[in-house]
């Protein structure tokens, strides 16, 4: 439980250590509020022309969608730079005799900020999406569900992201790695439409990757419930997880072995 303590503290620290600069943390949740903004003119312009509606999706569970996939993507804490520069410069080493493990500190560094963020945008989506569309019905009974999978889909997303970062142990640059994956969540991740819409062969595609559950999944579950496909998202999940934790923790091996700290 000690152990246990110390993690859930780097969380609250984490989450203090954001709300100091609060002009910077408002400024995001302000573009996120754009962006919604400018979607729910496009799908309100849909739904009057051409009464767009796909497997159920019509222009208000569309934008009610987009709040959801956007506020896991705008809420996710970004520790990627921190992390890559850490490994090349070899500041990683000061890390490894601390009580602690690097990737749990990590981790729960990073769910101290993404509770923050997550917190706003939902509050911050909702009103705009409530303004824009109206409300849609959410069983309460539900949101339990919705929230254990975008948990799992948060730290999906944590474990793709650190695998990448720990990539530097062996390339020079991992940007251009994170801009592709930003790109891949676009699509592949769902993040502005759901699979319903898209051909079936990018949707079977989509669906084969990890990377449509973390946002696709919580977010058409938010709006659309459904319990056997809630059960198959959190076993997929919970899969996906075990194998990127595996392949995390053993990059985190192999290149805590080959460190070189030059000048450190």
């Amino acid at each position: 439980m000690t152990a246990i303590a110390k993690y859930f503290h780097v969380a609250r620290v984490s989450m203090r250590a954001r709300t100091a600069y609060l002009a910077d943390f408002l400024l995001g949740s302000v573009f996120y509020a754009l962006i919604l903004y400018v979607f729910v003119q496009l799908w309100s312009v849909l739904g009057r022309t051409r009464g767009f509606v796909v497997e159920g999706f019509g222009s208000r569970e569309l934008v009610w969608y987009l709040m959801a996939s956007e506020a896991i993507m705008l809420g996710r804490a970004r520790f990627e730079q921190e992390t890559d520069e850490e490994v090349k410069t070899g500041a990683i080493a000061y890390c490894l005799n601390k009580p602690y493990h690097y990737i749990l500190f990590k981790l729960a560094s990073y769910w101290g900020e993404t509770v923050l963020k997550m917190a706003l945008n939902i509050v911050i989506g909702s009103a705009v999406a409530l303004a824009a569309v109206g409300p849609i019905p959410v069983d309460p009974a539900h949101l339990c569900a919705v929230l254990l999978c975008a948990a799992l889909a948060l730290t999906l997303n944590f474990f793709i992201g650190m695998a990448i970062s720990l990539s530097a142990f062996w390339v020079e640059d991992t940007a251009p790695f994170f801009w592709i994956y930003s790109k891949v969540l676009f699509v592949l991740g769902g993040l502005f439409a759901p699979m319903e819409v898209y051909p079936d062969a990018l949707a079977r595609a989509a669906r084969a990757t990890p990377f449509n559950y973390v946002l696709y999944a919580p977010a058409r579950l938010f709006v659309q419930f459904d319990m056997d496909f809630f059960l198959h998202a959190v076993m997929m999940q919970v899969v996906w997880l075990a194998a990127l934790a595996f392949l995390v923790m053993a990059l985190y091996r192999m290149g805590v072995r080959r460190l070189d700290v030059n000048g450190g």
